[in-house]
């Protein structure tokens, strides 16, 4: 199954949740801002998200803003949020 794949090719508990990042375009904001494979979306804004519907949801909503905050968890275990512009 795709999810043993990345939990394994990432190294992931299962508490870390299923939105890993698997891939940033290069140049980006994202990348600029140091978001890499391997990192796991913990929140978007102050709610916890575990599914790709709920963060698409979460992302349209945050466009009205024109900010997304990002709660961002790194491999190496430490936390941090992340605003992105649109």
């Amino acid at each position: 199954e795709l999810n043993d794949r990345l939990r394994e090719k990432y190294d992931l508990k299962d508490k870390d949740g299923d939105l890993v990042i698997v891939s940033v375009e290069p140049k980006s904001e994202a990348s600029e801002k140091n978001i890499e494979p391997g990192d796991v979306i913990k929140r978007v804004g102050t709610q916890q998200v575990s599914s790709l519907s709920q963060f698409k949801k979460k992302v349209e909503a945050s466009k009205k803003k024109g900010t997304l905050l990002l709660l961002i968890k790194k491999p190496s275990g430490s936390s941090q949020f992340i605003t992105l512009n649109f």
